[in-house]
């Protein structure tokens, strides 16, 4: 049984012999003519090293010479792709709204000063035409720094999303080891 065992392995040893790594099958597809981004051939390395993808794939990766070809080599593994590509567009908008906040928590300062200016104006206001005034402007600062108290909070709630990555493994058996 050892024998066989281990002429399997040799065997399964040499279909991976002369396949392209992860990176290389990649970059030549792209090399040949494939349209991928550098984040696309990031993920998609990246993809390909995590699921540790065959070396047929690999190779079939380093020959595509099209888009075409590198979906036609992709098909048994586009659940991972897809998969990967949802993770980095999720931590693409969360970036984007950490940024977001890094703008809007500055210009809410700015306007409740501007808040507490309008209240000064409405308590000194001495005529019926200043306080009219007064309270109108008051009425703009407070919709304005209630617009970007809103922008505020849905750009924090999108920024602290932890996005959850479930392996393939783990879907296809949640008992197993690392999965809980």
């Amino acid at each position: 049984m050892r024998t066989i065992c281990g002429v399997v392995l040799v065997v399964l040893a040499a279909c991976d012999a002369g396949a392209p790594s992860c990176k290389d099958g990649v970059a030549k597809a792209v090399k040949h003519g494939a349209d991928m981004s550098a984040d696309q051939q990031a993920i998609l390395t990246q993809v390909c090293d995590d699921r540790k993808w065959s070396g047929n794939l690999r190779g079939c990766l380093g020959r595509a010479s099209s888009d075409q070809d590198v979906s036609t080599c992709l098909k048994p593994v586009m659940e991972d792709v897809t998969l990967a590509n949802a993770d980095a567009a999720a931590n693409v908008e969360a970036k984007r709204a950490s940024e977001q906040l890094q703008v809007l928590q500055p210009q809410l300062d700015l306007v409740t000063k501007d808040v507490d200016a309008a209240i000064d104006a409405v308590i000194k206001s001495t005529t019926d035409e200043q306080r009219s005034s007064a309270q109108a402007a008051l009425a703009a600062v407070r919709a304005k720094r209630s617009d970007l108290e809103a922008r505020l909070a849905d750009a924090t709630t999108l920024a602290h999303t932890k996005w959850v990555h479930i392996s393939r493994d783990c879907l296809d058996n949640p008992l197993a080891a690392g999965c809980q």
